[in-house]
């Protein structure tokens, strides 16, 4: 017994000793950016402006679009089966969120004028948009999570009364999260010519918005699975068919929108002239796409646990996948660009996702987020 606990501890302090110092590492790393500037920390250039943290931002908000498609189907449209995943998708967006702001500081040119949105207006940039949807979103997931945590700490009146403003702020959350999350595709429609074709389309802003979801739907997934740690039995049958048959609608949905801007925009003659970025998007569909559709297709699978957990994964993939090849691959095959992120880059990168996935965990600890559920 006296052995097993001290295999714990030694387990327990490897485990602080690195995160300390990837912590400590992140830390220096941020000195040496915010102290020598960008030129001197990444390796960034005028054909590749955007790398790892940009790529970071689009993957984590893709990620934390679960936030508002399970708190707006839950308490606008009351599909009670989904009530286990709306506060874990809003822990898990509101991590998010304040993540990407936090990156985004790093990663602009100047970052002592992060704030000059809030009062500097520029109508026409899509940037201004982003930037007011990313504040007012993360202030309206801000007070959502703010629920369970005045639960925990037993104020009951300041709980009750947010529980009444709940549709409001459902509600106001999916409309500044579609809009943000297509903006951002709005973003890539401004550099043709600059991004490779296979990727680039007009329809980048849906594009944007439709695959989103499914990335946050697999992340929750995947979140929730650890939460069953410390909480007991999340997934019933029911609400496993429920996320089975909601990732293959989505993925469906995408890949049909996608397949039509392919035709569309006349990019089939393209695999055959450019065969390397064909199959960089190839890899992508099929892994994040095709591959967890046609695994759900199996009701095995489909109405399991791990047939869900691995279709979730797959689709994960897609979305990094997809959101790599756009801000980095896409301009380093049509630009003949070089890019690796330095080491600073990777430090600061490491650094804050680790800090996140730390947060997540400690609040579901501490708060009622992971409500576990009888077994059917």
């Amino acid at each position: 017994m006296s052995g097993a606990k001290s295999r714990g501890r030694l387990k327990s302090l490897i485990v602080y000793l690195v995160f300390a110092a990837v912590i400590l590492v992140g830390l220096y790393a941020s000195w040496l950016r915010f102290s020598k500037g960008l030129g001197a920390t990444t390796d960034l250039s005028d054909q590749l402006p955007w790398g790892l943290w940009v790529w970071l931002d689009l993957a984590l908000i893709a990620i934390s679009s679960g936030g508002f498609i399970f708190c707006a189907l839950f308490f606008v449209f009351h599909i009670e089966s989904l009530k286990p995943m709306v506060r874990p998708a809003v822990l898990t967006a509101f991590t998010g969120y304040s993540l990407v702001m936090v990156v985004l500081i790093y990663d602009i040119g100047l970052p002592q004028h992060f704030w000059h949105p809030i009062v500097m207006w520029n109508h026409h940039s899509p940037m201004f948009e982003v930037s007011w949807c990313l504040m007012l979103y993360t202030t309206v997931l801000g007070v959502e999570l703010s629920i369970p945590a005045t639960e925990g700490l037993g104020w009951h009146r300041i709980s009750g009364l947010l529980h009444k403003l709940c549709v409001v702020l459902a509600a106001t959350g999916a409309v500044l999260s579609l809009l943000h999350q297509s903006s951002f595709g709005a973003l890539f429609v401004l550099t043709p010519g600059k991004l490779n074709p296979i990727w680039y389309s007009t329809w980048m802003p849906y594009l944007f918005l439709l695959s989103a979801p499914a990335g946050g739907l697999g992340f929750l997934v995947l979140q929730m699975c650890a939460g069953e740690k410390f909480s007991g039995k999340i997934f019933t049958r029911d609400l496993i068919r429920t996320l089975s048959k909601s990732m293959i609608a989505i993925l469906g949905i995408y890949l049909a929108v996608a397949l039509i801007d392919f035709t569309r925009m006349g990019k089939w003659a393209l695999i055959s002239a450019n065969p390397r970025a064909a199959t960089y998007y190839g890899i992508e569909i099929l892994l994040g796409v095709i591959v967890p559709m046609a695994a759900l297709s199996f009701r095995r699978m489909r109405e399991t646990r791990l047939g869900l957990l691995i279709a979730s994964l797959m689709a994960i993939l897609g979305i990094l996948l997809n959101r790599i090849n756009i801000v980095i691959v896409g301009f380093i095959l049509q630009n003949k660009a070089h890019y690796f992120p330095s080491w600073q880059e990777l430090a600061i990168a490491i650094m804050l996702f680790v800090a996140s996935m730390v947060l997540i965990g400690l609040v579901g600890r501490l708060f009622p987020i992971f409500q576990a559920r009888p077994a059917r």
